[in-house]
């Protein structure tokens, strides 16, 4: 039989968390799909789990996969990382300020981004460590992309900005950050109107 790798069983249970309070839940029957009803599909549970919220106020707002784990970030700026196999959390941290706007968190080998509010997070992927923080000139309205030498943002303006990745860590380190951000700049393209998807990278 196939497996219900993650997304089905995970996003229904981190979305009961969000939206009822514990009492509630308990009186009302599991929200997870049983054997039954997933023999029907030919499928199979692999794991559920549930995420770090506020289950008064919060709710899920994006999943993030790749072939280690799963990356769940609620809207209060909460962020969980689980074991993609066994269902394991092994992290959470809150990014920013609670209820501050975020975007989808971009995954690469060994680390996370996420753009939450005026701030890009770079996340150590295994534990949740922050690697920099950066503060954005711009509102960002698309999830970054990265790859070896820079990050990429688009933002409210319509602009497309590259940010130097080797020098933001090391002014990071050297606490002369947010003041010399202004440094890590590579290049800034201006589009007529306010960027909504992702930078894609060539070659």
């Amino acid at each position: 039989m196939r497996k219900l790798m993650l997304i089905g069983s995970v996003l229904a249970t981190l979305l009961a968390s969000a939206g009822q309070a514990h009492a509630q839940r308990n009186a009302l029957a599991s929200p997870l799909p049983g054997s039954a009803q997933l023999n029907r599909f030919n499928l199979t549970r692999a794991w559920w789990a549930n995420a770090t919220l506020n289950n008064t106020r919060d709710r899920l707002l994006y999943l993030t996969l790749d072939d280690e784990i799963l990356l769940a970030q609620s809207s209060s700026g909460i962020v969980t990382a689980f074991n993609s196999e066994t269902g394991k959390q092994l992290w959470s941290a809150q990014l920013g300020s609670s209820d501050e706007g975020s975007l989808p968190a971009t995954v690469n080998d060994d680390s996370f981004l996420l753009a939450v509010g005026l701030d890009l997070f770079c996340l150590e992927k295994n534990n949740g460590e922050i690697r920099w923080k950066l503060r954005l000139p711009r509102l960002p309205t698309a999830r970054p992309t990265a790859d070896e030498q820079a990050v990429y943002v688009g933002a409210i303006d319509g602009s497309m900005t590259s940010f130097d990745i080797r020098k933001i860590a090391k002014l990071y380190r050297d606490n002369m950050l947010p003041q010399w951000s202004h440094y890590t700049l590579r290049w800034r393209y201006r589009t007529s109107g306010e960027v909504s998807v992702p930078a894609m990278i060539v070659g």
